[in-house]
């Protein structure tokens, strides 16, 4: 009765624990590994497990030996001859075929002619290579391995327990076999764990890579936005032609500057090329544009940073000139009167007439048309000149 619950005790101990490994580490390891191929080994001991339970021909020691044995001559083979990657897949299929060779035991025992063999020959067989294994083991890999170095020393008392017929060391064996399972599964979960966390960290320093990569495009894709955006405000701003500011901006500096109430007195320029219709009419369209794309870029030569030029309408075209006094902005109007008389290239010469906040106007409106009247006393003199309503500026 003793000799029917130990066996069928460790064929329950083979099936439940080898199935548990191979089950647990494959889970965790989708992917062919060593780990997966070494759990792979197990499913040997599992269909030894089976056979032991429903076989009543061959005794425990026959099946547990060579299913042992078979396992670590594997594991020998992994140990000297390791796969490369592109090899795992192709060892594991032949694992798994390999180790269904214990069922050949319970289909056709006689093949083997283990009917013959003595106990001792498996049981020292399979005893003796999980030593080599151990060995081998040692030797390969440096690190150590507590909890396989363990399971494999249980692997090689367990099968020399069943040497003797005793009862105290049957019931050795199973606490021996029952131990080496447990500290084997502890071994495959280290093993399944470390590489757990090794892919969540190379996935996390992927995520961060990632994560890095977008936020560089975001804000280079930002960036570019806030420039399309810059160029299509300034664009709104300013004059195509000219590239000075058009007429609804220049007009809102200069009421701007007149709502301010910390503002100085400053002054409005007002200009226009003199009989530009005659050019066109004689010098044509096209040398007509030209002139005016040289006046408003001599303008802007003319004037400080903080100065602004706006194009008006057609020839006319309006200057800021903040903090300057009536003094200071007939200067500038003189400099720019200048500069384009004595311009060969474009040939012409332009009326100025100047307004001064607040004595002139105390907005866009008022300063426009007080900077216009001195515009038209520069026509009323000969062209080319600079006025002012009051006729207050130096001769």
């Amino acid at each position: 009765m003793f000799d029917i619950i130990h066996i069928q005790t460790l064929a329950l101990i083979f099936i439940v624990s080898s199935s548990t490994i191979f089950v647990f580490t494959r889970s965790l390891n989708r992917e062919p590994s060593l780990t997966s191929l070494q759990a792979a080994l197990f499913i040997t001991s599992l269909v030894a497990g089976l056979v032991l339970f429903y076989s009543t021909k061959l005794p425990a020691a026959v099946i547990l030996g060579s299913a042992q044995a078979l396992m670590a001559l594997i594991w020998i083979a992994l140990l000297n001859w390791p796969p490369g990657e592109d090899d795992l897949d192709n060892w594991e299929k032949g694992i798994l075929i390999i180790g269904l060779a214990p069922l050949l035991l319970l289909i056709k025992p006689e093949i083997f002619g283990l009917y013959a063999w003595s106990n001792i020959i498996p049981l020292l067989l399979g005893s003796g290579l999980f030593l080599a294994v151990m060995l081998l083991d040692r030797k390969k890999h440096s690190l150590p391995k507590p909890h396989l170095y363990t399971s494999l020393v249980f692997f090689i008392l367990a099968p020399l327990a069943l040497l003797r017929p005793d009862s105290w060391l049957k019931a050795t064996s199973i606490l021996l076999y029952g131990g080496a399972f447990v500290y084997c599964f502890a071994y495959f979960y280290r093993q399944s764990m470390d590489t757990l966390r090794s892919k969540i960290t190379e996935a996390e320093v992927k995520l961060l890579e990632w994560e890095r990569s977008v936020r560089k495009e975001v804000n280079k894709r930002t960036f570019e936005v806030e420039r399309s955006n810059t160029r299509l405000l300034d664009m709104t701003k300013i004059d195509p032609m000219t590239e000075c500011l058009n007429k609804v901006n220049i007009i809102k500096v200069i009421n701007t500057l007149a709502e301010d109430r910390r503002q100085k007195p400053f002054t409005v320029l007002i200009f226009d090329i003199d009989n530009f219709k005659t050019i066109n009419d004689t010098r044509g369209h096209l040398t007509g544009d030209m002139i005016i794309k040289q006046v408003a870029a001599t303008a802007r030569s003319c004037v400080r940073d903080r100065d602004s030029v706006g194009r008006y309408g057609g020839d006319e075209f309006i200057i800021v000139l903040p903090t300057a006094t009536l003094t200071d902005a007939h200067t500038i109007a003189e400099r720019l009167r200048t500069r384009i008389a004595e311009n060969e290239l474009i040939d012409c010469t332009v009326s100025i007439g100047l307004a001064s906040f607040p004595v002139d106007g105390t907005n866009a409106q008022e300063l426009i048309k007080a900077a216009d009247e001195g515009l038209y006393i520069s026509k009323q003199k000969g062209r080319n000149a600079v006025s002012h309503l009051s006729n207050a500026l130096p001769q």
